[in-house]
């Protein structure tokens, strides 16, 4: 009998112990490795976009995106000059001291595409989402 209630206590000890440790007991917080953080996971994954105004046009007129994925629109002005292009209820401006700047927008499902119209004149752009690869 002694011999039974040593083992239960060194038993009892053991998962006291066990408790305690780093990794045992509360699994609310997943643990990570030494030297793992979760700093720089907050910037979503995106697909960018650059169009480059020179001259008074905008180009590239057709620009392929996957779907579901963020878009990162940025306008470059290669000239100098400024440049405006309106893509929904966004306004991205280039030019005048900022050589470039950009917008984010949401994921499109396929086939569905953004316009960005240029302020004044000029031709539209179109930003469409596709599962091809260009």
């Amino acid at each position: 009998m002694k011999r039974f209630a040593k083992l239960a206590t060194a038993l009892a000890v053991a998962l006291a112990a066990a408790s305690f440790a780093p990794g045992c007991g509360d699994d609310s917080e997943p643990s990570k490795p030494p030297g793992e953080s979760d700093e720089g996971d907050e910037r979503p994954i995106r697909s960018e976009v650059v169009f480059k105004a020179r001259g008074g046009r905008i180009r590239p007129a057709l620009a392929r995106v996957p779907p579901f994925i963020l878009v990162f629109v940025r306008l470059e002005s290669a000239d100098g000059r400024t440049y405006v292009l309106r893509i929904g209820d966004k306004t991205v401006r280039a030019g005048s001291g900022r050589r470039s700047a950009g917008v984010e927008l949401p994921g499109l499902r396929p086939g569905e595409a953004y316009i960005g119209r240029p302020a004044g004149a000029g031709t539209p752009v179109r930003i469409e989402a596709s599962n091809e690869p260009e």
